[in-house]
């Protein structure tokens, strides 16, 4: 009687137990708010919309610099090996250097030449010596600088770049001819393509009023388009506008007169190069095509 008596009272406990643990769970959902829980869930998707576009630039940008840097690495890999080759036929043509000081009478040495003849193509090791010396030297001079290239490209691709602001009077000329806003047509695309924002500065120029109208009318508000007052310097603006870590500039200017501004003392600048109809940015791989009539 006692021990069902027990059981009894251990049975009811854990009920109780159980009863509480529930209604603190039926407390919990009552204070469940779906409207911030949907808030919530709302910001989280953005976020992670946000970060598959980013992720989707960067893996672009990933893309690019590892093709950029594949010819280089070609030529990197190519001058490895013949490094190796010249090593190890120095260190043949040394050892026979050795031998030749160690023999003993002429008969050892004239064997010690004839082997080298047919090892490494010379009978005097000396002058196997000096050439691969004089070629290991070269090799790493060209390994050098093929690794610090490989190091640029790499730094250029890993810059956080959101925002261009072109110095736009200073791709109006071609070969000091003037053509208009031809080159910025071809290359505002190129840009936009990348994901990237674009900003356009002008001099005050009336001459530029039919161009810079018809850059409105085609990019709208893809293309933030400024012109500068009378009588203020284009440069400054450029310069003032391209003042976020992530802004660069697009410009052949050196601007020497604006030593104090940060993009010129973080060098954020990127220049161009102008040839038979096409325009390049070599340091981020960007090249389009324009008509020059």
């Amino acid at each position: 009687m006692k021990k069902n008596k027990k059981e009894r009272r251990h049975a009811i406990d854990t009920l109780q137990k159980s009863i509480q643990k529930l209604e603190g769970e039926i407390e919990r959902h009552k204070q469940f708010d779906c409207i911030d829980a949907e808030i919530a869930l709302n910001d989280i998707c953005k976020n992670i919309i946000e970060l598959e576009s980013e992720y989707q630039l960067l893996l672009h940008r990933k893309i690019k610099c590892d093709k950029r840097q594949e010819s280089v690495l070609n030529v990197l890999r190519k001058n490895e090996q013949e490094l190796a080759d010249v090593e190890e036929r120095l260190s043949k043509a040394e050892r026979y250097e050795r031998k030749l000081s160690n023999a003993s009478n002429s008969y050892g040495r004239a064997m010690i030449h004839q082997e080298a003849e047919r090892e490494i193509g010379n009978s005097k090791p000396q002058i196997i010596i000096r050439e691969c010396q004089s070629r290991k030297k070269t090799l790493k001079n060209t390994i050098e600088k093929l690794e610090d290239r490989l190091r640029k490209i790499g730094d250029i691709f890993s810059v956080d770049i959101q925002t261009f602001v072109i110095d736009g009077s200073n791709l109006l000329y071609n070969d000091r001819q003037f053509i208009g806003t031809a080159i910025l047509h071809a290359l505002i695309p190129k840009l936009l393509e990348e994901g990237y924002k674009v900003i356009v500065v002008f001099d005050a120029n009336p001459r530029l009023r039919k161009d810079i109208s018809k850059l409105r009318n085609r990019f709208k508000k893809d293309v933030e388009i400024r012109e500068a007052p009378s009588k203020v310097e284009a440069d400054r603006i450029v310069l003032n506008v391209a003042d976020a870590n992530s802004t660069y500039v697009i410009s052949n200017d050196n601007f020497r007169d604006f030593p104090d501004k940060k993009c010129v003392a973080e060098r954020r600048i990127f220049k161009h190069v102008i040839t038979s109809g096409t325009i390049q940015i070599p340091d981020i791989d960007i090249m389009a095509s324009f008509n020059e009539s």
